[in-house]
């Protein structure tokens, strides 16, 4: 990538092309460092380690990522995109949460304290058919999200009133508050709020 990067011939268009991608992911004050090995850059958005730099927003992204392998977390959703789609009877709730980002656990916690409880988008019922039975249906996975006698008894049961999440990009580890109770195959694995040890889950195929 760096011999590309310092031949003339393509210099100008990688960071042409580099620009055109950070303007399409919301703009370089839209991009967070979220790991690094550079802590100078830790926690920073792209725009603000331009600045420090004084270069460039796409000449910076090439020496952020000289340092080390590097995540970051783009901020170019509409908060009413949001809104209109979790409505919408074919949405479900998922995560593709990864290694620093604070969706990773925080996902369903965050959907129902937030469009749940304060934002009164959803009601309780749409959220928990939308983060199981529903999901289960179009992902055709039998005998699970539902409790029904003769399907495998995967429940969580959790405080309505403290049920949230608390990681953020600060700290994506921080395990969400509320959950009483979860059973994974019909074996407990959080009993009053503690962690069991028990690894009852098991790989689903198609």
């Amino acid at each position: 990538m760096y011999i590309r990067l310092n031949e003339p011939g393509l210099s100008a268009r990688i960071l042409e092309e580099t620009k055109k991608n950070i303007t399409r992911r919301g703009g370089p004050d839209k991009l967070l460092i979220v790991k690094v090995e550079d802590s100078i850059f830790l926690g920073k958005n792209l725009l603000e380690i331009s600045k420090l730099l004084k270069i460039s927003p796409e000449r910076s992204v090439y020496e952020i990522l000289k340092g080390s392998f590097t995540r970051v977390a783009s901020f170019n959703m509409v908060a009413d995109d949001i809104i209109n789609f979790m409505k919408q009877d074919w949405v479900v709730t998922g995560s593709d949460g990864n290694t620093g980002h604070p969706r990773k656990y925080g996902s369903f916690p965050r959907k129902y304290n937030k469009y749940v409880q304060e934002g009164k988008v959803i009601d309780i019922a749409n959220f928990i058919n939308g983060s199981t039975s529903k999901t289960a249906e179009i992902c055709k996975i039998q005998k699970r999200g539902i409790l029904k006698e003769g399907y495998y008894a995967d429940i969580i049961i959790f405080d309505p009133k403290a049920f949230k999440d608390k990681a953020d990009y600060t700290d994506a580890f921080q395990l969400a508050e509320g959950l009483e109770f979860s059973i994974i195959n019909g074996k407990l694995a959080v009993d009053r709020k503690e962690y069991t040890g028990k690894l009852s889950g098991k790989v689903l195929t198609k």
